[in-house]
């Protein structure tokens, strides 16, 4: 069923990142699959809404839950470096990512960059 048209904003890196990820080529399918991945992760939960009887037997039949989503490296990273609670940690996981062979050097610099704000709230505290 197809809804109504409507216009949305979006932030542009965010969505970049979505659709290079998840190798989607608009942002109409970007919508459609946070959509579809919300209704499995929050609403459907596994079990079905109506349930279905199991031709064999009496009882409703159970869905799959669908698998937990990997996440990449860098956002593992991102993850560790916004739950440091001190500057040394946060120092610690910089280092670490620093001595990641598994990332690009695109992808070092960017995290480093990123987690500069992070410093901040130390040394503002």
């Amino acid at each position: 069923m197809k809804s109504d048209n409507i216009s949305y904003r979006y932030d542009e890196e965010k969505m970049a990142f979505l659709m290079d990820r998840e190798k989607l080529d608009n942002p109409r399918k970007a919508l459609d699959f946070l959509l579809d991945k919300y209704w499995w992760e929050k609403k459907f939960n596994g079990t079905p809404i109506i349930p279905a009887q199991n031709p064999l037997g009496k009882e409703p039949i159970s869905l799959p839950k669908p698998p937990p989503i990997k996440l990449s490296l860098e956002e593992e990273y991102w993850i560790e470096f916004t739950q440091a609670k001190s500057q040394k940690e946060l120092t610690n996981s910089l280092l670490a990512m620093q001595a990641d062979s598994e990332l690009l050097p695109q992808i070092k610099a960017r995290l480093k960059s990123r987690s500069e704000s992070l410093f901040d709230k130390f040394f503002n505290d």
